[in-house]
């Protein structure tokens, strides 16, 4: 499982990009699809928060919190194609922006 969600987050745009869901019987768990990667990262303040972000998203989908989770879906969608985005969003997806710099445009788009 890791292998594949690693190679696929790749295709995708990279590890930040790809939301996780485990779902069972009365139980769910949403975090970051590709894991164990880019720890050269950590305290950097240059990680990708859109794959956090979106599985939140599909944590409030699964609970029931349609409206949520669509509106915090649409923020990130908008952040990504606002005119300044290359200096908003993170150096993985071409931007020169910073997690807080991208964190903090999710949020006013809200």
């Amino acid at each position: 499982g890791n292998l594949t969600s690693n190679i696929v987050a790749g295709l995708v745009g990279g590890y930040g990009m790809a939301p996780g869901a485990n779902i069972g019987d009365g139980v769910a768990v949403f975090e970051q699809g590709a894991r164990h990667v880019a720890v050269d990262l950590a305290g950097t303040g240059k990680a990708n928060p859109t794959a956090m972000l979106l599985a939140t998203s599909m944590m409030m989908h699964h609970m029931g919190m349609y409206k949520y989770s669509t509106r915090l879906e649409q923020a990130i969608l908008k952040t990504y194609s606002q005119p300044d985005a290359d200096k908003i969003t993170t150096p993985d997806v071409g931007g020169t922006g910073s997690l807080i710099t991208f964190t903090d445009a999710v949020m006013k788009n809200l």
